[in-house]
């Protein structure tokens, strides 16, 4: 019984591989303009290859002092 199921398994995750490689996903994202170059605006994404994107989160600061 547990060699069927295992087989069963193995099936199925087989088949959930194949159907999520139909997945695309399109990113478009515009230069910086003159204003937004001269003001220090961070680019959203980082383009690392055309099938890798980065999209950094800035560290915030954080307020770690105890208010009694």
């Amino acid at each position: 019984m547990d060699t069927s199921n295992n087989v069963r398994l193995q099936l199925q995750q087989q088949q959930a591989r194949k159907s999520n490689q139909n997945i695309q996903v399109y990113v478009r994202v515009r230069p910086l303009n003159a204003r937004e170059r001269c003001i220090r605006s961070a680019e959203v994404v980082d383009v690392l290859n055309p099938r890798e994107i980065l999209t950094p989160h800035p560290r915030l600061e954080v307020d770690e002092e105890v208010y009694v």
